[in-house]
């Protein structure tokens, strides 16, 4: 005997939406009515209500594309009708997408801006080491260690002495209001000095909240070599932005707050 059929009941396909309208669908409802409606709509219906196939298959892959999308879904204004909804719904989906596009190229071109940096400062970074770095720094290059915080660290001491470079995006700082007198000197000074050398960085004056990473390291060191020695304290100091293009240097306005100048630099105290 044959037996054919279905092994169960026959499922109503249901597509159920919650979505935003826009802010001028809403001021406009406020203006004619003086009632404010809600953000949030939502639009239910189930496909046998579609009139004919063509609809259905739309609809079907409309909410495809919706779910592999933001679920930010904002349309113009609330229908009750599903075969507007889908034209409103089908609008919504099209921006989305050219959006997403967008978003997915800008993304690739960051990338690639990010891999052409790091490879102009490895670059940079192995021809400086070559020329001018310690023997301790050219020795742990050529086998393959990291040593961007020391390069960088080694590099400040030539090229700005006596500062503290942030290589580990340690530092807090806030807006320096009414800086004293020996502040604004010191900038103009700092300022000065950069300009006689062609350094392209700016710098400002800042409060320092949190001290940057070589100047904790330094201050770690000591009290370990004196229990009794000093803490940071907050200070005014100059922020020297985009040092070697990603770090943040800071040259503390007090000199005896400041990084020991190298024996080897000609300028023990440069400013």
């Amino acid at each position: 005997m044959v037996e054919a059929g279905p092994d169960g009941q026959a499922r109503v396909v249901t597509h159920d939406y919650h979505y935003g309208v826009s802010d001028e669908w809403i001021q406009e409802r406020v203006d004619e009515e003086g009632v404010e409606p809600p953000k949030v709509w939502r639009m239910s219906f189930d496909l046998p209500d579609l009139p004919n196939s063509t609809l259905r298959r739309k609809a079907r892959a409309l909410r495809e594309i919706w779910e592999a999308l933001p679920d930010n879904l904002e349309l113009p204004q609330p229908t009750e009708d599903p075969e507007a909804f889908l034209e409103l719904l089908g609008d919504w989906v099209e921006e989305a997408q050219v959006a997403t596009a967008e978003q997915a190229r800008m993304r690739t071109v960051e990338q690639s801006q990010k891999r052409q940096q790091v490879q102009a400062f490895e670059t940079a970074m192995d021809a400086w080491i070559e020329e001018h770095g310690s023997q301790r720094l050219r020795l742990a290059r050529e086998r393959g260690y990291k040593v961007t915080s020391s390069y960088a660290k080694e590099r400040a001491e030539r090229e700005l002495p006596e500062t503290w470079v942030d290589t580990a995006d340690r530092a807090a700082w806030r807006e320096r209001v009414d800086p004293s007198y020996a502040a604004l000197r010191f900038e103009s000074a700092v300022v000065n000095w950069m300009e006689e050398r062609d350094m392209p960085y700016s710098c400002v004056i800042v409060w320092l909240i949190e001290p940057p990473s070589s100047m904790a390291e330094a201050l770690e060191r000591e009290s370990e070599d004196d229990p009794l020695g000093k803490d940071f304290e907050q200070q005014e100091a100059i922020l020297i932005s985009g040092y070697l293009d990603r770090y943040n240097v800071f040259l503390p306005v007090d000199p005896d707050e400041r990084a020991p100048a190298p024996e080897r630099s000609e300028e023990k105290t440069v400013f």
